[in-house]
């Protein structure tokens, strides 16, 4: 099978997966802000704040079980990117040195 294949930046690649590490950063830093403001209740202690809590705090909660999730997960891509560009780099490198050993030997 022929196909047009693909071409990578390995070394860019590289680079940017670093940038997960300041987004995961950011995911978490608002999960904690999350938590915070909901944990104030800024809603109120009175009837209607109660009732509004009861029908939103879950939803809040929910929102920053998932803004944790999102951290951890874009640490591990950052990481799994970073790793293949690693490797990408290492198997080019390994590849181009065969291919120089065998025309020495030829």
């Amino acid at each position: 099978m022929t196909g047009p294949g693909f071409e990578t930046d390995a070394e860019r690649l590289g680079q940017r997966a670093g940038e997960f590490e300041t987004l995961n950063r950011r995911a978490a830093e608002i999960a904690e802000r999350l938590r915070e403001a909901v944990s104030s209740t800024p809603w109120g202690d009175d009837e209607v704040g109660q009732a509004f809590e009861s029908r939103h705090r879950g939803h809040a909660d929910e929102t920053a079980g998932v803004f944790d999730a999102l951290s951890g997960g874009l640490a591990d891509m950052g990481e799994s990117l970073s790793s293949a560009a690693s490797a990408y780099l290492a198997a080019d490198e390994s590849a181009a040195e065969s291919i120089t050993e065998s025309g020495r030997e030829s």
